[in-house]
C-alpha cells in the first residue's frame, strides 16, 4: 500500500523492468545485461479487491536474439506481463491481457560517461510532488525517497535518498527500482504552479546500465550522500533522465520517454521554512543544554518536508579519547543518545518534561558504523533524521560530520548510525507494546518521518508537528539574547535530503 493509483494499490513500472531482468536471467544464465529497449506500459498491474489473496500476473519471456559470446553479445530477449480477465464467479472472459512489454539486451556494457549538464542555478528545494495531497498518485514509505526537486530552462535535478525499512524486498532486486522510480516521476518536472498534474510513464525507449545491475540497499550503501537525479529538456536523441554519483559519472540513464497526465491536479502543501535554528547558550537549564564537554551545543533544524534533520555539536576532548588516541567508539553512541533527548526537549517539550510513569520509549536496536577516525580538537556534528513510524516501532538515522566552524552546514561524514526504539507501556512490571502519544508522532513528523502506517494515540491533530508553532517558531528563530543569531541553510550534501 505504499504504491496507490486512484486509491488502489499499484506495482510500479521500474518494478516489471526489475521483473523483466530477472526473467532474462532465467532464460540466459550468465549473460550480462546492458540495456532495455522499446518499454511499452499498456495496463496497470494492480491487486484485483474481488478477488481474496494477490492477483495472479504471468510473466513470458522469449529469446528473439540468440547470444554470440560468453557475455551474452548480441542478445535480446522480450519479456511480457500478462494476465487473464476474469468473471465475478471466476470465468475467463479474456486471455493474455498484456500489461506491459520490455526487450532486455545482453552483452558488454558502454562505459559511464560523465555529466556535463549545468547547475540550474536556482535553490528551490520543493518536495516531491508525488507526496503532495489530492492527486492522483500517492507515495508513502520507501517510495519517499527524492527531495531538493529543482529546475531551470533546460535542466531539471533533484536527489535521491531512499530510507530503507527492515525487510523490505523492493530495496534488494537486482535492478533499483526505487532509484529508477524516482527517474520516471522527474519527468513531471517543471512545475508550473501549485496545482499539477502528475504524470506516469507508457513508453521509454531506451534505459542504458552503464554501471551494472545494484540494488537500492547497495547503492544506498555506496553513496551515502544519495545521487543526483538530471533531466535534460529538449535533448532530442540525448539521454533524456540520469542519475550520477558524487563522482559525476553516470549511473543509468533513459532516453526517449513518453508520459500521460493524471487527474485530479495534485496540490502542493504549506512548506515548512528552509532552515530553523536556535542558537544555545550555556545558561543552565535552558532548553537545548549543553554536552559534557566543549562549548555549548548547536541545535538546528534544516531542510524541508519529508526529510529534515535535526543536529548537535561537540568538540572533542581528552575525556572523548582512548588511549591510543582516538575517539572512544562508545562516544559516538553516547551522543546518539544525547541528540536524541536534545531533539525531545525541543521537539516535544510536554513529553520531556514528564518522563517518569508507566509509558517508555525503548531502544530495540542500535548501530554505528565507523568510516573515519575523530581525535582532540575535532568539531563533529551529530545529526538526527526519523525516516519511519510504523506501528508502534519508529526508525531514526544519524550522520556525524567533522566541521571546521559553529554551523557548518555540510562536512566530512565519519560515521553513521541506526536507532529502532519501541512505544510501550509498564503493565504488571513488564513493558507491553502500545500507540504512540501524538506528541512524539508529531515529532516525528517534523524530522521526517513518514507516519501514515504508526499506531497514534487518539487526540487532536495539530496542524503543524509543534504546538503553538507561531509562538515556538518565533523563540527557535530569535534565540536567547545573549548568543548571535545564525541562520542555517539546508547542507548540500547528507544535510539536504
Amino acid at each position: 500500500m505504499e504504491h496507490v493509483v486512484h486509491d488502489r494499490p499499484v506495482a510500479p513500472g521500474a518494478a516489471l523492468l526489475a521483473l523483466a531482468v530477472e526473467a532474462c536471467g532465467q532464460l540466459l544464465p550468465g549473460a550480462t545485461v546492458r540495456q532495455l529497449r522499446d518499454v511499452s506500459f499498456i495496463d496497470l498491474v494492480r491487486a484485483d479487491p474481488r478477488i481474496a489473496g494477490p492477483t495472479k500476473y504471468r510473466i513470458r519471456a522469449v529469446l528473439l536474439e540468440p547470444p554470440t559470446g560468453p557475455q551474452g553479445e548480441d542478445g535480446r530477449v522480450r519479456v511480457e506481463v500478462l494476465s487473464d480477465i476474469t468473471s465475478r464467479n471466476g470465468h475467463i472472459l479474456r486471455r493474455d491481457r498484456l500489461h506491459a512489454r520490455i526487450d532486455v539486451l545482453t552483452g558488454p556494457r558502454d562505459p559511464a560517461p560523465a555529466c556535463d549538464a549545468p547547475g540550474t542555478g536556482h535553490n528551490r528545494s520543493l518536495p516531491d510532488p508525488y507526496t503532495w495531497s489530492d492527486g492522483p498518485i500517492s507515495l508513502t514509505g520507501v517510495f519517499r525517497n527524492v527531495f531538493d526537486w529543482d529546475w531551470s530552462d533546460r535542466h531539471c535535478t533533484a536527489r535521491w535518498c531512499p530510507p530503507l525499512a527492515p525487510r523490505d524486498s523492493i530495496s534488494h532486486t537486482a535492478l533499483p527500482v526505487l532509484l529508477f522510480d524516482a527517474l520516471m516521476r522527474l519527468a513531471i518536472l517543471p512545475l508550473e504552479g501549485p496545482r499539477t498534474r502528475l504524470k506516469a510513464p507508457v513508453r521509454i525507449g531506451r534505459v542504458d546500465l552503464y554501471q551494472g545491475l545494484a540494488s537500492d540497499a547497495e547503492l544506498a550503501v555506496r553513496h551515502p550522500a544519495g545521487l543526483v537525479l538530471h533531466r535534460r529538456r529538449g535533448s532530442g536523441h540525448a539521454p533524456d533522465c540520469w542519475a550520477t554519483g558524487a563522482d559525476d559519472r553516470v549511473l543509468h540513464s533513459f532516453t526517449d520517454h513518453e508520459e500521460i497526465e493524471l487527474d485530479p491536479p495534485a496540490l502542493a502543501p504549506s512548506l515548512v521554512p528552509p532552515a530553523i535554528s536556535q542558537p544555545r547558550s550555556s545558561t543552565p537549564g535552558s532548553p537545548g543544554g549543553e554536552l559534557r564537554h566543549g562549548p555549548p551545543t548547536t541545535l538546528t533544524i534544516t531542510g524541508t518536508a519529508p526529510r529534515s534533520w535535526f543536529t548537535i555539536e561537540h568538540v572533542v576532548t581528552v575525556g572523548d579519547t582512548s588511549a591510543v588516541g582516538p575517539v572512544y567508539y562508545a562516544r559516538l553512541i553516547d551522543w546518539q543518545g544525547r541528540c536524541h533527548e536534545h531533539a525531545g526537549m525541543l521537539t516535544a517539550p510536554r513529553f520531556s518534561s514528564d518522563l517518569p510513569g508507566s509509558y517508555a520509549m525503548v531502544t530495540q536496536f542500535c548501530s554505528c558504523e565507523y568510516l573515519k577516525k575523530l581525535v582532540y580538537g575535532d568539531r563533529v556534528a551529530i545529526r538526527l533524521t526519523v525516516r519511519w513510524v510504523r506501528l508502534h516501532l519508529m526508525k531514526a538515522g544519524f550522520v556525524y560530520h567533522r566541521i571546521t566552524e559553529p554551523g557548518q552546514p555540510d562536512g566530512e561524514l565519519i560515521a553513521r548510525g541506526e536507532q529502532l526504539w519501541a512505544s510501550t507501556r509498564q503493565v504488571e512490571g513488564h513493558f507491553q507494546p502500545c500507540p504512540w502519544p501524538r506528541e512524539l508522532a508529531d515529532s516525528a513528523i517534523l524530522l521526517g518521518a513518514d507516519t501514515r502506517r504508526a499506531q497514534i494515540e487518539p487526540g487532536p491533530v495539530n496542524d503543524h508537528p509543534c504546538d503553538d508553532r507561531a509562538a515556538r517558531r518565533d523563540v527557535i528563530r530569535r534565540g536567547p539574547k545573549a548568543a548571535p543569531h545564525r541562520t542555517i541553510r539546508p547542507a548540500p550534501q547528507e544535510t539536504r535530503r
